[in-house]
């Protein structure tokens, strides 16, 4: 089972400064996942919506993790082979 990062391991969270039109500036800081109330609130869905956000960065997440237990995965096949290949030339020696 692939163990979710700590709160230190995480990377901070992105804030963007925003432009509009008229020149103004604002931080905004898109959401995480769909546990973000924002991701219920949204109501106008245009691209780059806060709901969109959320989904992307919620499926990027969850690709990160898939990833990264298949790497854990591939290198205990990596060991079981060499551990395997060790047998078979122990026993070749014999």
């Amino acid at each position: 089972m692939t163990r979710l990062p700590s709160l230190a391991e995480r990377k901070p969270v992105r804030t963007d400064t925003v432009t509009f039109s008229d020149g103004s500036t604002s931080d905004y800081t898109p959401p995480v996942n769909t546990l973000d109330p924002r991701y219920t609130a949204c109501a106008d869905h245009r691209v780059g919506c806060d709901c969109r956000e959320a989904d992307l960065r919620e499926d990027i997440a969850d690709l990160r993790i898939e990833v990264e237990s298949l790497r854990a995965e591939n290198r205990r096949l990596r060991a079981l082979m060499v551990s395997v290949a060790d047998g078979l030339n122990q026993e070749a020696r014999r």
